[in-house]
């Protein structure tokens, strides 16, 4: 009896020297941490550098393209090695305005090509396409005319389509990880997967089309505009089963309504 006792008493010494050797903090670091937020800290200076000097940026803009070239010395200076761009950007546009009329129209084309990039689809499926270009289409027209003495008035009607912007989850299993459920119909993405030989079902391509009017009432006299836009936004996703067969798909259609004002200081 008493052997048992010493050993129960041994094994609780053992597990309380256990458990304070696991909860032993190291002070020394923490020291050297706080030193050097507080001494010697460069997160301002980078804001500085991303938020004010190329900044703000649009993409594909000038500025967007050297914030991304300052961020890769940057890290490359530190030690990082590799360290490069996978998307490369490609944008055009051009506007034309006949101004005894009021008319107008813009039009946009956008490329981008994420290849190559660590995210290779075929990687992870062989039945899967690892084309990652996205395209963008955009046209906008209208007519600006000064019916009222607020100011000018701008009516508008645009369409734009997006092709491929699924190309960065195509690695992903839409009827095992349910990223596409809330826009799908039906249940989600059940219909393709109910289709589906191997129960799966990746993402090979993707095509949403957008098109809407508007209007916008400038008011001079408080520098400010107000306005309002109706968009109906359609979208519908090629899918494979991994194994080479086609899958369908239906979703939801989307109407966004929207009213609001800008004021100009």
């Amino acid at each position: 009896m008493r052997r048992t006792v010493i050993a129960i008493a041994l094994c609780l010494a053992t597990a309380v020297a256990a458990v304070h050797t696991q909860d032993t903090l190291d002070y020394a670091m923490f020291s050297k941490i706080r030193d050097e937020g507080l001494n010697r800290s460069q997160a301002l200076d980078h804001v500085s550098w991303l938020a004010d000097v190329y900044g703000p940026r649009l993409q594909g803009s000038p500025a967007m393209r050297q914030a991304a070239d300052w961020v890769a010395k940057t890290v490359g200076a530190w030690g990082l090695a590799n360290v490069h761009q996978d998307a490369k950007l490609f944008q055009v546009g051009a506007s034309v305005l006949h101004v005894p009329s009021g008319l107008f129209i813009y039009g946009l084309y956008q490329n981008e090509n994420a290849n190559p990039t660590p995210f290779n689809a075929n990687l992870f499926n062989s039945g899967v396409g690892a084309e990652n270009q996205s395209d963008t289409w955009y046209l906008k027209g209208g007519i600006k005319r000064t019916w009222s003495p607020l100011g000018a008035t701008v009516l508008f009607g645009e369409y734009a389509q997006y092709s491929n912007m699924y190309g960065d989850v195509k690695f992903a299993d839409a009827c095992n990880g349910g990223w596409l459920s809330p826009v799908g119909q039906n249940g989600g993405i059940s219909q393709a997967c109910a289709t589906s030989a191997t129960g799966s079902a990746f993402a090979t391509g993707s095509e949403v089309k957008r098109w809407g009017v508007g209007v916008v009432q400038e008011i001079d006299s408080a520098a400010m505009h107000v306005y309002a836009r109706w968009q109906h936004l359609d979208l519908s996703v090629d899918l494979s089963d991994g194994a080479g067969a086609n899958l369908h798909q239906d979703f939801n259609d989307w109407d966004l309504f929207q009213v609001g004002g800008v004021i100009f200081f």
